[in-house]
């Protein structure tokens, strides 16, 4: 008889609910949205209500009637399910205190699509503030589910704020959505974010090909979570997908190319509210730890045609369309190589820092921190060619058209030999023995001019003048020259024996096809030449 009963209520309450739901959404999204399915099966003995083939859409006529209204929201939502599940579903609170109470919602194989426009949004009077609950109070007095798993989602976004829209697609993605509770007090909870206690994301191994089909970029694990207010990209690869001569030879003019990987990067303090409502990314720290990052330059081909200036970091980063506030950048066991080819001797030569670590400060292009401080400064330390401890200061004017900065910093005892892997394929130079002991610059420059110092102390200074052997495409040791250079021209330490210390003057008119990592490294290798 209980069985009976069970079976009756379940096929008689049926119709019921599918009429209950859809209107609950109708309403409570303002007739944007709609909700649809093909069958619905309720189970009041174990409190399990499944659905099949689901369907979550909004109107475009209502949508663009909200445009016009300056009501429309910055993202539209479509969402395809197979299959849904309510477990354990308390049906007698639904009937007799319209409270919808359940264990959780199980969710598998959803296609999300997620459309944003750059809509004017209407002064907060005209907003509407109703809450959630105030939204839903018709149907339900409160809602309360444990858990929102979403397995092996297909998610789409799809940039419509740019002419030609962008997709980004990511498959295998995890969302776990903890405690959701909506009743009359849930919204003055300040520990909730959008009514849940956490809303946890999982992507995993992820590719991504750039649009101009030269890179491609890979992760392993992407987590974020709002409860920690944290996100975490591992393993993160960008990729160049052609050999360095070959993808230099795909241009027609002097183009760099990177390659990165870093094993972590981390975000922490995440407003997330920011994030979704204004596109605003705000984060107190950013963490980039154990990379490595080459770039390499072909020489060969001709200059770069436009001003490389428009790509200084501090520059170009205002330029970012995604307005953003971090605090702090940790830099922490990132290594950097840079390597040029050298037509003349058809060699490459490389300097690398490792072990950079420091810190980055007031990395922003918001307008309003801006006006607070326009300055940001970095604070590093490495080790040049793996060996000279160096320590530089960076100071960036964020707000300056011609992106003016400066840098200083200072170099400890450093064998000079180590050098020659640099010197021999691009300067045509090798060193025989040196020692420095200690090096200090300071350099003040923009898009346009750079002008500084350089203050060395070495002993023991020694070296060959090198040139080519054209017949043999090989370098060769000009003896002659050599001799003389070290005779009559080169002093073989700083301060000399009349003890005064002598300077080495940088002064510098930036080609535009110099960019801002050749600018910093070689007006302080002229200084040292």
């Amino acid at each position: 008889m209980l069985g009976g009963a069970i079976f009756y209520l379940s096929n008689a309450w049926k119709p019921i609910v599918e009429k209950e739901i859809r209107e609950a959404v109708f309403t409570s999204t303002d007739s944007l949205y709609t909700i649809n399915f093909d069958d619905i099966s309720l189970n009041l003995f174990t409190g399990t209500v499944a659905f099949k083939n689901l369907e979550f859409k909004a109107d475009r006529t209502v949508f663009d009637k909200l445009k016009k209204s300056l009501k429309a929201p910055n993202h539209l939502f479509y969402v395809k399910i197979d299959g849904l599940t309510l477990k354990k579903v308390h049906p007698w609170l639904i009937y007799f205190r319209k409270h919808l109470k359940m264990n959780s919602i199980v969710i598998e194989n959803p296609q999300i699509e997620v459309f944003f426009e750059n809509i004017k949004q209407p002064d907060s009077s005209e907003i509407d503030q109703r809450t959630a609950y105030q939204r839903l109070s018709k149907f339900l007095k409160g809602v309360e589910i444990q858990t929102i798993d979403f397995f092996e989602v297909d998610f789409t976004y799809v940039d419509k704020s740019y002419k030609k829209p962008r997709v980004d697609r990511v498959s295998n993605v995890e969302i776990s959505v903890k405690d959701l509770l909506i009743d009359s007090l849930a919204h003055l909870d300040k520990t909730r974010f959008y009514y849940t206690k956490d809303i946890s994301v999982n992507v995993r191994d992820h590719t991504y090909k750039t649009r101009d089909g030269m890179y491609t970029l890979k992760f392993k694990d992407l987590t974020a979570s709002t409860a920690g207010r944290s996100a975490k990209l591992g393993d993160f690869k960008v990729i160049p997908n052609y050999p360095e001569i070959e993808f230099s030879k795909k241009y027609k003019f002097q183009k760099d190319r990177f390659s990165m990987n870093f094993k972590e990067i981390s975000l922490n303090h995440i407003d997330f509210k920011e994030l979704n409502i204004r596109r605003k990314l705000v984060g107190r720290s950013l963490t980039l730890r154990n990379g490595l990052v080459s770039i390499f330059v072909n020489r060969e081909l001709p200059p770069a045609t436009f001003d490389k200036g428009r790509n200084f970091p501090h520059t170009a980063f205002q330029r970012f369309e995604l307005n953003t506030l971090i605090d702090t950048v940790s830099v922490q066991n990132v290594n950097v190589r840079y390597t040029e080819y050298n037509p003349k001797t058809l060699k490459k030569g490389t300097v690398f820092f490792n072990q950079i670590n420091g810190a980055i400060l007031n990395v922003t292009n918001d307008s309003l921190a801006l006006l607070r401080d326009n300055r940001c400064k970095a604070n590093l330390s490495c080790l040049l060619m793996g060996r000279g401890a160096l320590a530089v200061n960076i100071n960036l004017n964020l707000t300056d058209p011609a992106g003016s900065f400066s840098y200083s910093g200072e170099l400890g005892e450093f064998n000079l030999k180590t050098l020659n892997s640099l010197t021999r394929p691009l300067g045509l130079l090798e060193v025989k023995s040196g020692l420095l002991k200690k090096a200090t610059f300071s350099v003040s420059a923009n898009s346009n001019y750079a002008k500084g110092s350089i203050k060395m102390i070495y002993e023991d200074l020694k070296i060959r003048i090198l040139g080519m052997n054209e017949e043999k495409k090989t370098i060769k040791t000009k003896g002659l020259a050599s001799l003389v250079a070290n005779t009559l021209i080169i002093e073989d330490s700083n301060p000399g024996k009349d003890g005064i210390l002598r300077t080495g003057n940088i002064e510098y008119v930036r080609p535009k096809s110099a960019s801002f990592f050749n600018l910093m490294w070689k007006r302080v290798f002229v200084g040292v030449k």
